[in-house]
């Protein structure tokens, strides 16, 4: 049995294969330390973020720390190549770290969700193709100090894919996120 890999980014604020976590304003002024991307590089960030971190990769989950909403686009798109397919989750986290413009504007293969010129039957077609894309990028509502996702989902088109169909599922999540249990 295979396990599904997810790779998480925790900056001090974000949190698929790749999972990011960052500080939760794209606007933070707090001067923040680069970090390392791998688990004993960056043990020293929080005690915290070394707590999730450790519990993310118990859970089979690779988790990345940046420092900022920049670096988590930068990271992000290195695990990207322009012929993959890419689905959206509902996120306004990644509009926010530049992500979804980005992408729009580089010719990227992007089923994009929130293409204001679509109808209703065009986006619903949208959202069941990205269950099936070769990258599926989402946030998360909330990350335990346990490493678990916790999710509100009104149609299932963001968890669905989460759990099973693309090759490659990216999770954003913010500092702000993390959460006891």
């Amino acid at each position: 049995m295979s396990t599904r890999r997810f790779l998480a980014a925790c900056l001090p604020g974000f949190p698929a294969l790749p999972w990011f976590c960052y500080p939760h304003s794209c606007e933070d002024k707090t001067e923040i330390k680069p970090y390392g991307y791998f688990r004993k590089e960056w043990m020293h960030v929080t005690p915290q973020l070394s707590k999730v971190a450790e519990a993310l990769e118990k859970n089979n989950i690779n988790c990345i720390v940046v420092s900022d909403a920049k670096e988590a686009k930068e990271k992000a798109l290195t695990l990207i190549d322009k012929n993959d397919t890419i689905g959206l989750g509902g996120s306004v986290s990644i509009d926010q770290i530049g992500i979804l413009p980005y992408l729009r504007e580089n010719g990227y293969r992007l089923l994009d969700r929130y293409d204001s010129s679509l109808g209703r039957e065009e986006v619903m077609a949208i959202l069941k193709q990205s269950a099936t894309a070769d990258i599926f990028m989402c946030s998360t509502n909330a990350l335990t100090e346990q490493g678990e996702l916790v999710n509100k989902d009104g149609m299932g088109s963001r968890m669905g894919p989460v759990i099973f169909g693309p090759h490659k599922v990216i999770v954003f999540c913010g500092r702000n996120k993390i959460v006891r249990d």
